[in-house]
């Protein structure tokens, strides 16, 4: 190695070259009669150096610019920062110089981003930098991320979550208190869902008037298990039959309805009788169809909407 002092406009330089008699990639040790030329080449490659207020961009870059030597380096001396390091070099450095714990850490020069890997044996410290990238294209990067995790957690939300906050905010009435109100504007009573398949028909499709209607119209509790004068009969269902039961109103309201309404399925006992109580929330879209038709809830009854309501939801969602 060979290393002198140089001073460029006002900034006091310190360059080493170092030359490798021994190494693993060369496939013949330097014999010891070739030490003093290589010595001359040294001092004469370091004094090249000297002249370059500005390195050449191939020695910018860490490229041998036609350099006999196997690595240089060119160190501010007064703030103590090498300013162009060209490939492998060994350097011995002052006791109190600050050194890098041995690891993996990030580090950041001239708007460049590296990964600084540092190995420590003793008193032999080995470091080298692998460029990540610049810090505006990452900065660009993640905010093309950040940008489209928001879109995807939005669509997301929109899609899973919609509906639970719709039910989580629901203001329907107790069974009780539908029992003792009737049926109106928020409560529907229905007497049960018939085995007869002469009529499944019509009733899932009554049910499903009143699930739409009330999702266009406003929060409502249907109560299946109750006549229409509020007189309560019950639903003859074991724990496998209720869950059958939800099941398919369920499927019922998703394959009829679009889009799929906010509902809740629930069972309750009163006076030792079941009930199935169905909690409909207004929807967040603007028009829930039943089989192509859009019903609302006006009293107690559901009636099919006419053009000007049409116009009316669709107005009420725009702002």
């Amino acid at each position: 190695m060979y290393s002198r002092e140089a001073k460029v406009r006002n900034t006091k330089l310190e360059i080493c070259v170092g030359y490798a008699i021994n190494a693993p990639w060369k496939i013949l040790e330097t014999p010891s009669a070739l030490f003093g030329k290589v010595d001359d080449t040294l001092k004469r490659e370091a004094d090249d150096l000297t002249r370059y207020t500005t390195p050449p961009k191939s020695v910018a870059t860490g490229s041998r610019p036609g350099l006999s030597s196997d690595g240089f380096v060119i160190v501010d001396a007064i703030a103590k920062r090498v300013q162009v390091a060209g490939p492998w070099l060994p350097a011995f450095l002052p006791r109190d110089a600050n050194l890098p714990a041995a690891g993996y850490r990030l580090h950041v020069r001239n708007n460049n981003l590296y990964l600084l890997e540092t190995d420590r044996q003793g008193h032999l410290l080995a470091a080298s930098l692998v460029t990540i990238g610049s810090l505006w294209w990452l900065a660009a990067i993640c905010g093309v991320v950040f940008l489209g995790m928001g879109v995807l957690a939005r669509t997301l939300s929109r899609r899973y979550l919609r509906r639970y906050f719709a039910l989580l905010g629901i203001q329907v009435p107790t069974v009780e208190e539908a029992l003792r109100t009737g049926e109106g504007q928020r409560v529907e009573f229905k007497r049960g869902l018939s085995d007869d398949e002469s009529k499944t028909g019509s009733v899932n499709t009554e049910l499903l008037k009143s699930v739409a209607a009330f999702a266009n119209t406003n929060d409502g509790v249907i109560l299946i298990g109750v006549d229409d004068a509020g007189h309560v009969k019950g639903l003859d269902l074991d724990f496998k039959q209720r869950d059958g039961l939800e099941r398919k109103i369920h499927q019922l309201c998703r394959h009829r309805i679009k889009p799929t309404p906010p509902i809740q399925v629930a069972f309750e006992e009163l006076r030792g009788m079941i009930i199935a109580r169905i909690s409909v929330a207004r929807g967040e879209a603007p028009l829930y169809m039943t089989d192509g038709v859009v019903y609302l809830r006006q009293g107690s009854a559901d009636v099919q909407a006419q053009p000007d309501d049409l116009t009316r939801l669709v107005a009420e969602f725009a702002f």
